[in-house]
């Protein structure tokens, strides 16, 4: 996938962000590998929503969630390249992964206009993640005036293993493992 993802993401940037069949609906994901620290780019179909964007990690109904969800997870504060007004820009955001009735809307968008989502969601054993990036300012903080979507309290604090590490406890940023799974 590497060798496609490179492809991809030279013609977004000699092309001011015009990609083939996707057209202008791609951004850049630059995200920071959680074990590794290392930076990464993946491209990804998005949808705009207002001043958002939005991704699916469908990794084409793939048993695991990609490891660029993963990261995201884990390291919420990215950049991302986009185009805006014609021209490919870099802009600072904050990923949010939706739940509920807001991850339903959103993916249902995302099957009006690549219906192959919907092959990967039949295919994968797993919910789609569904990513809002939501733009940050200068101090990293997401924009005062912006579209929040519900805090994370909702996600499940730890789990003992995590689904794609079967040997270490895992625990949601900001959470604190439970006594006796660390």
């Amino acid at each position: 996938m590497t060798e496609f993802n490179d492809r991809v993401i030279a013609e977004f940037r000699a092309h001011a962000g015009r990609v083939g069949a996707w057209g202008t609906n791609l951004v850049l994901i630059h995200h920071r590998g959680v074990r590794s620290g290392t930076e990464r780019i993946n491209p990804a179909m998005s949808l705009r929503d207002g001043d958002d964007w939005l991704v699916v990690g469908s990794a084409m109904g793939a048993p695991r969630d990609p490891a660029w969800v993963v990261n995201l997870r884990a390291h919420p504060d990215v950049g991302i390249e986009a185009v805006i007004d014609g021209d490919g820009v870099t802009v600072p955001v904050r990923a949010l992964e939706l739940t509920g009735e807001e991850r339903e809307a959103a993916f249902a968008r995302f099957l009006q206009a690549a219906p192959a989502f919907g092959t990967y969601q039949a295919k994968a054993p797993r919910l789609l993640p569904v990513i809002r990036f939501t733009r940050r300012d200068r101090s990293g903080r997401s924009d005062p005036g912006e579209r929040r979507t519900p805090p994370r309290a909702a996600i499940p604090p730890c789990r003992t293993t995590a689904p794609w590490v079967t040997t270490t406890p895992f625990c949601w940023p900001g959470t604190a493992p439970k006594a006796g799974t660390a």
